[in-house]
């Protein structure tokens, strides 16, 4: 009897492992996995964890070629190679920011640095708003959710690391996203 008890024990733990060995599996297979107000997916080789505001505005970390970065993307057109500044706060924290204009795919977003900042301010949790001036004279500001955040940027940093394990090469200087870090140089 002791026997049996033990053996549908152990069974339930493998039952128990290989779900949980799926449900990390889930960015491998393109899905979208919500946790909180943030987001990660994977696609092709590139991976992202991100959030939105009631706008069309977005906020995240996007990994890829070995590369980590966290953008604003606002909808604004801007040039790509285009420099600015923008304000970050949160409960806790202020910082000004350097803003690089890049192409991520089809679309331009504002790569923020420094990345240790923007990581500080992600890790305290709540609430974070940007203020960017705007090609009117205007400063726009928007405000992102952290809720879930440190989960979807754990999730795609161990899944970006451990593409990366085996050496490759690094990519061209013309292919490097400005601000970026090695996501296993990353501690959250």
């Amino acid at each position: 009897m002791n026997f049996q008890i033990q053996m549908r024990k152990l069974s339930l733990n493998c039952l128990f492992i290989f779900t949980s060995l799926l449900s990390c599996q889930a960015l491998l297979a393109d899905e979208l996995v919500t946790l909180g107000d943030w987001r990660a997916t994977a696609k092709g080789n590139s991976l992202e964890a991100y959030t939105s505001s009631g706008t069309s505005a977005t906020f995240g970390l996007y990994c890829a070629d070995n590369q980590c970065v966290f953008y604003l993307h606002n909808g604004l057109s801007c040039e790509t190679g285009s420099r600015s500044l923008t304000l970050m706060s949160s409960v806790n924290s202020a910082a000004s920011l350097s803003t690089e204009c890049a192409n991520i795919g089809a679309n331009k977003f504002q790569i923020l640095h420094p990345f240790a900042d923007v990581l500080r301010t992600i890790k305290q949790g709540g609430i974070v708003n940007f203020a960017a001036p705007l090609q009117t004279g205007q400063i726009g500001i928007s405000s992102f959710s952290l809720l879930g955040s440190n989960e979807a940027i754990t999730r795609v940093l161990t899944l970006a690391a451990s593409r990366n394990r085996s050496p490759q090469p690094q990519p061209p200087a013309d292919k490097t996203l400005p601000g970026s870090k090695r996501p296993q140089d990353i501690i959250l």
